[in-house]
């Protein structure tokens, strides 16, 4: 019983923090960045990934209509990028928590639009 309640305990604390334990969970907060591009979301990804390569372990992912980037630390997902097919255009999102990485991380992402 006692486990349970330290275990409950941590992951309450761990969601009013803000702590992201998935790439969904992080893409589920608001984004950090968005714009559109005339990319297909295969180019775009491709190019942030290369960018973004630098900053941690890279992940790829299909989605409905696009493509998931996902950067790792320490095991975990820290950022998630998103370029999605909506309406004839090709959206991309940036979600992550504030680093010192952050900007540099904005840039390169729009750097490949």
């Amino acid at each position: 019983m006692k486990y349970i309640r330290i275990a409950a305990g941590f992951l309450l604390s761990c969601a009013l923090a803000g702590c992201a334990t998935t790439a969904d969970d992080i893409a589920d907060t608001k984004p950090v960045f968005t714009a559109v591009t005339e990319r297909s979301a295969t180019e775009y990804v491709q190019c942030v990934s290369d960018e973004w390569a630098e900053y941690g372990p890279i992940d790829q992912a299909d989605l409905f209509r696009g493509r998931r980037l996902i950067v790792q630390s320490a095991g975990r997902p820290t950022y998630v990028l998103d370029a999605v097919k909506d309406r004839g255009n090709m959206k991309v999102r940036v979600y992550g928590n504030a680093s010192a990485d952050q900007q540099r991380l904005i840039n390169a992402a729009a750097d490949c639009l």
